[in-house]
């Protein structure tokens, strides 16, 4: 996927620029471009997922 296929943008060097906002997701279904999501219950699958490229995640540790 191309940085113009990005609904986020490019990728930035400060991780505050990378945050993903609802208006993102809403921009991607407008422009038809598909995403990828991971739902992962600990921080090192997350860090898989993320260096997977899976464009948004969703961490969640009820045990922590």
């Amino acid at each position: 996927m191309t940085d113009e296929q990005r609904p986020y943008g490019s990728g930035s060097a400060d991780p505050a620029r990378n945050r993903v906002r609802p208006r993102h997701f809403r921009r991607a279904k407008d422009r038809g471009i598909e995403i990828t999501g991971l739902a992962s219950d600990d921080f090192l699958s997350a860090s898989i997922g993320d260096d997977a490229g899976i464009d948004f995640l969703l961490v969640g540790d009820s045990a922590g």
